[in-house]
């Protein structure tokens, strides 16, 4: 095992570097900021070589995600009126995330708290990192990387947020990356939200599938925004055997952009 070592923090603010073209808030969710911390300095560091100021607030819990998928309504809506509040930091022109899981619900805020009129514009702020930065655009990349990828479209990603071909579009801008289709993109790796824990014969076959696909690929890398899919496809490839790493969208960015999370 690796030595135990302190866990990272994201600074409360970035500046942009070189004009501003506005501000977001990074909402940074509970697997994502616990087990991926490298994806949300890459997304805050990515951010602001686009020109964004980034600001982090304290005290940030679960955005509701977990709590839903497992039936609990009433609590989901407590941690959303928790996090409305967090965010509500300041004058602020999007709400960025890094985990497909918690963009596509926070989008839907509307729908769960319907007696808080101002969550509908929180709704329409909010946006995946990839999103954002495909939309305003990204200097070019200063390092080349000679990867063949392949991007696995999570479902609260694609399905949830219609967002596929910007993580598809900013990778191509990278020099050396070669992009390989995956068959059945948008299907289900298993993860589910809390699926892979409370069905599991069924995620394992979705997973399955999954894995067979990302074998006839021949791939060197499979790219996935969500850190359910992140862990559950990783499991599956390590139990296969493949010669594959499987990393979120944002991070092979960063490296290409030389700015690189927290390893």
């Amino acid at each position: 095992m690796p030595p135990r070592r302190p866990m990272p923090r994201l600074p409360s603010e970035l500046v942009p570097t070189g004009k501003s073209r506005g501000t977001a808030v990074l909402l940074t969710g509970c697997p994502a900021a616990t087990l991926f911390p490298s994806t949300q300095l890459a997304a805050a560091r990515l951010l602001q070589r686009a020109g964004v100021r980034v600001v982090v607030p304290p005290g940030q819990r679960c955005c509701g995600a977990l709590a839903l998928h497992l039936g609990d309504a009433a609590g989901a809506r407590r941690l959303a009126r928790h996090t409305t509040a967090t965010l509500a930091v300041g004058p602020a022109d999007w709400v960025v995330t890094t985990a497909a899981g918690c963009g596509a619900l926070v989008r839907e805020y509307d729908h769960l708290l319907v007696d808080q009129p101002r969550v509908r514009e929180l709704a329409r702020r909010t946006h995946d990192a990839l999103e954002l930065l495909a939309d305003l655009g990204l200097p070019p990349p200063v390092h080349p990387l000679a990867r063949s990828v392949t991007v696995h479209d999570p479902c609260h990603l694609a399905h949830g947020q219609g967002v596929r071909v910007a993580v598809r579009s900013l990778l191509a801008t990278v020099p050396g990356v070669r992009l390989v289709e995956l068959e059945d993109a948008d299907v289900c790796c298993g993860s589910a939200g809390t699926y892979n824990l409370t069905q599991p014969r069924m995620a394992r076959r979705l997973l399955a599938r999954k894995v067979e696909r990302i074998a006839a690929t021949g791939a060197d890398v499979v790219a996935a925004a969500n850190p359910g899919c992140l862990l559950q496809i990783r499991a599956g490839v390590i139990a296969r055997g493949l010669p594959v790493t499987v990393e979120h969208p944002l991070d092979l960015l960063a490296t290409a952009h030389g700015v690189e999370g927290m390893r």
